[in-house]
Order: C-alpha cells, then sequence, then structure tokens
C-alpha cells in the first residue's frame, strides 16, 4: 500500500499486484492494469499510453542500474538507515521487498557515464537535471516495479537531516507531487 498518485492523497490507500500487472485505489476507486495507469496518469489515450510504456521499457536496464546503486547506498549512510528506524522500517527482509535505497546525491551522473549510459539518457529518465545535477539529493528512494521492470523512482522530499517537510518527488512519468524533468 502506498499514496496514490492519481489523486491528492494523505493515507496509503493504493495496492500494487506485480503478480497480475493490477493496481486500485480504494480512496478514488481507480484501478486496471498499467496501461491504464498510463492512460489515467498522463490523462493520455490508449496509443499515447502505449508508446509512453515502450520508451520506459526502453530505459528499463538503466533504472535497474540506479536501483542496485540506491541500494548499496542505503547501507553505506547512517543517517539514512536510522531515518528508516525512526519511520518503523527495521527489518531488513522488509527493506529488500520494498527495495528501498539512499541517494545521496552527486555521484549518480558520473557513474552512469563510466557505466556507458549518455547524459541524455539520464535525463529523459529524470534522475539527472538539465544542468547535470543528480535529481534527488540525500534522499530515501524506492522503486517502482511493473511487469518485471523498474518504471520510476519515488521519494518523500525531504532531505536526511535536513528538513521536515515531506512531499513526493518521482520520476518523469510516475508518482504523484513534482515531477522531475
Amino acid at each position: 500500500m502506498g499514496l496514490c498518485p492519481l489523486h491528492a492523497d494523505h493515507k496509503p490507500s493504493f495496492l500494487l499486484d506485480p503478480g497480475k500487472n493490477l493496481f486500485y485505489c480504494y480512496g478514488c476507486g481507480r484501478g486496471g492494469d498499467v496501461i491504464r495507469f498510463a492512460e489515467l496518469y498522463h490523462q493520455v489515450r490508449f496509443p499515447q499510453a502505449l508508446r509512453l510504456l515502450r520508451e520506459w521499457r526502453g530505459s528499463a536496464p538503466l533504472l535497474q542500474a540506479v536501483s542496485d546503486l540506491y541500494r548499496i547506498q542505503l547501507h553505506r549512510h547512517g543517517e539514512a538507515v536510522a531515518y528508516l528506524h525512526q519511520r518503523g522500517i527495521r527489518s531488513p527482509e522488509l527493506i529488500e521487498e520494498m527495495r528501498i535505497g539512499y541517494a545521496p546525491g552527486g555521484c549518480l551522473r558520473r557513474w552512469l557515464t563510466q557505466l556507458g549510459y549518455p547524459p541524455q539518457s539520464q535525463r529523459h529518465a529524470g534522475l539527472v537535471t538539465s544542468a547535470g545535477y543528480d535529481a534527488y539529493t540525500h534522499r530515501v528512494v524506492s522503486r517502482w516495479k511493473v511487469i518485471s521492470m523498474v518504471v520510476a523512482f519515488r521519494s518523500q522530499r525531504r532531505r536526511i537531516g535536513f528538513c521536515r517537510t515531506p512531499r513526493v518527488a518521482c520520476t518523469v512519468g510516475t508518482g504523484s507531487g513534482d515531477i522531475l524533468k
């Protein structure tokens, strides 16, 4: 259960079933498959939703690489682990199941470039800003996995150790709140 990206949700009401590739929101009553989600979220028709999903699919290896890096970084930054413990997330199994990681900032662009991903792909996926900075800095992040591929990253806009007002930030094409481009 999580916050629904289709309406202003304040309590977890959004359910994903990765086994069946379905979603349902108990708050707004909308549900369906991944194509229907793309239609609703982007307010587009079926053909445009398919085009968007094809674009996301092309980003899957890039997003998987970022997910792996963020999961490694979580264990290297005690303040991120302390934040999770403060929020009641202590179980390593739960952290793994929720695919939680930590984006320290300042290292993603260089690392992805070393792996061979061009800056344009990094910007298109919403991982790096147009100025070349990491889109996520000092943030606990989790990834969304749909149809056995990572399609987006989601984080609370809460800088670990600095800010106390959470807002949701997501990569291009997903989530609620601010859309990072």
